[in-house]
């Protein structure tokens, strides 16, 4: 909430007589009263009385532009903060409130300043703290965003709205525990903040603590009872609990139709994996067919476009990655430190589960999917295209440059230790495979395998926040056409390019640990560990886990999602025909597919 701060302070006007002068500080009082009493026609009359005598009386500027915030009117706030900022330079309060009108604009990176201001030039301004915080998280900059709250809340620590904020941030940084207090130190601050107790609910769970989020969201829907994320999230628990039928009763007489979007497609997406449990597939491919269609109808133009330019770029690449591509590129010299290893493949290919197996062994740090690479490559260009003839003059000083922004974008997002191996798991780097060769010219890859149907049905079922690349698994057709055309760059990659790789393969994961795993850590030059025999155990003491799988990964090694497509043959004849060619390329044989 924006504070009023009744600052008796004069602006750049020639002297008043004594009497007029008492007449306008009593009239400045008098709206002030009636704006903190939340009687804006009186404040705003007031305000304008006094700015009649005095055009730029810094105190009624600040909070005229405060009454035009509040009633939508932020770029008219903005004028009227910037001449109080005008009159009085050190106005700490009109750069906060600035920054409000500024970041409701869309304005963020002005904000930022505005913010920042403020703060420099009153450090006690808790609200602008926290302020700054908020924009930071708009710009996605949660690191900095963190540390603006938790200034906030070491200035004034009963103030509930900084602990929520900070919660929500420490989320998305997947510091689930730090997160997790901080939404109990919000509730103890204001025990009937919905949302709070909702989103510890839903960490609870993330976190496996079953019975700690069932406590939570039967809490949550004592006081909301028809809240659909939290009868999501009931339900999901349940489930989990391997109370199917009582999950599936949670949601049954739930409209998912009469709901926001968000909310509907989550019931859907529930629903369609309580009756795949139940080994009802026909009905959960219905509820997974349905979630996936009103996501589409509810996503943006913007992230349409996107997933068009996604496809687009793959064609790009393919068209350009001929056999002796890199025979043009000169020569840019070895990095100065250890190359990572990069965990690709398909998404929903166990590249999860294998992060869980190789995190596990203490001389292996994974990096768990992170976009490190993709900057980089906005980085060689205004085209941001991973076209490998971009790369063909490429100088050694660019690539150590390149290199070195790869390891401090790591740096951020977990600690890099001496003497450990780094592994990079984000499947989708698989598109830029060419210009991690170019970089690392140690780089090893590991390649995770897993038979077609699946792959293409089991994103087709997974519920994702959108952007290019998953908005192309809303439907079959596109999940099937994506899949192809990403495994044929795959293949030119390993005919063009010098690539060091070892293939996993997902159903000997899930049949023989030991047997997949031995292989691959002679690959990486890693000595024998038997904790890696225990990625489950890994995965539940772990922190958090980035990636929508946290859920399956916790649980103990199962052959149930091995040729789960056979259940759903009817429902993927439509796209069977595109993918048998690459199921016998890839050696599944005629038992395992079609």
């Amino acid at each position: 909430m924006v504070r009023k701060r009744n600052r008796q302070t004069k602006g750049g006007a020639a002297p008043l007589p004594p009497a007029k002068q008492m007449e306008l500080n009593q009239a400045l009082n008098h709206a002030v009263a009636a704006h903190q009493a939340g009687n804006l026609v009186a404040a705003e009359r007031g305000y304008r009385q006094v700015l009649k005598a005095i055009p730029n009386q810094p105190v009624a500027l600040n909070l005229l532009g405060l009454i035009a915030i509040s009633q939508g009117k932020n770029a008219r706030a903005v004028q009227l903060l910037q001449k109080a900022i005008v009159a009085k330079p050190d106005f700490a309060d009109a750069f906060n409130h600035l920054g409000v009108a500024q970041r409701k604009l869309a304005q963020h990176e002005r904000a930022v300043k505005s913010f920042s201001r403020a703060v420099a030039l009153d450090p006690a301004l808790t609200e602008a703290h926290n302020n700054l915080g908020n924009v930071h998280k708009d710009l996605l900059a949660f690191e900095a965003a963190a540390q603006c709250y938790q200034r906030a809340i070491a200035l004034e620590g009963k103030n509930f709205e900084p602990h929520y904020n900070l919660g929500n941030v420490l989320r998305e940084l997947e510091r689930l525990e730090p997160a997790r207090q901080s939404y109990r130190n919000a509730l103890a601050l204001n025990p009937n903040h919905i949302e709070a107790r909702f989103n510890l609910a839903a960490l609870l769970e993330r976190s496996h603590d079953l019975p700690g989020a069932m406590e939570a969201v039967e809490e949550v829907l004592s006081r909301a009872p028809g809240m659909a994320g939290a009868l999501v999230l009931k339900a999901k628990i349940l489930r989990r609990g391997k109370q199917e039928t009582e999950a599936a009763a949670v949601l049954e007489g739930v409209d998912a139709a009469s709901l926001a979007p968000e909310d509907g497609v989550s019931v859907c997406f529930e629903m369609g994996r309580i009756y795949d449990a139940l080994g009802r597939p026909e009905q959960a491919f219905a509820h997974f067919a349905r979630g996936n269609q009103m996501q589409k109808s509810a996503a943006s133009k913007e992230v349409m476009r996107e997933a068009r330019r996604f496809r687009q770029g793959i064609e790009e690449t393919l068209e350009q990655l001929l056999p002796g591509i890199a025979d043009n590129w000169q020569n840019i010299g070895a990095s100065d430190r250890q190359d990572p290893v990069f965990l690709i493949g398909f998404p929903r290919s166990g590249t999860t589960l294998l992060d869980q197996v190789l995190d596990a062994h203490p001389l292996i740090q994974v990096m768990e999917e992170r976009p490190v690479v993709p900057r980089l490559v906005k980085n060689l260009g205004s085209s941001g295209k991973p076209l490998p003839n971009d790369y063909a003059h490429l100088t050694g000083e660019e690539a150590e440059l390149l290199r070195a922004e790869y390891f401090e974008q790591a740096s951020r997002h977990l600690e890099l230790k001496e003497g450990s191996l780094l592994v990079d798991k984000m499947p989708l780097n698989i598109l830029y495979v060419p210009l991690i060769v170019r970089l690392f010219s140690d780089a090893r890859f590991i390649f995770a395998l897993r038979h077609p149907a699946d792959v293409v049905l089991s994103n087709f079922m997974q519920l994702y926040r959108l952007n290019g690349a998953m908005a192309n698994f809303l439907e079959l057709e596109s999940a099937a056409d994506t899949y192809c055309a990403i495994m044929e760059l795959w293949k030119k990659c390993r005919t063009a390019l010098p690539v060091r790789v070892h293939t996993i393969r997902y159903e000997g994961l899930v049949t023989d640990l030991e047997e997949e795993v031995r292989p691959l850590l002679e690959f990486l030059d890693v000595d024998w560990s038997d904790a890696v025999l225990d990625p489950t155990g890994h995965a539940r003491v772990r922190d958090g886990i980035n990636t929508p799988s946290y859920e399956q990964v916790a649980e103990p090694v199962y052959l149930k999602s091995r040729y789960r497509w056979r259940q759903y043959r009817n429902e993927l004849a439509p796209v069977l025909g595109r993918l048998e060619p690459w199921a016998e390329r890839l050696g599944y044989s005629l038992n395992d597919g079609f």
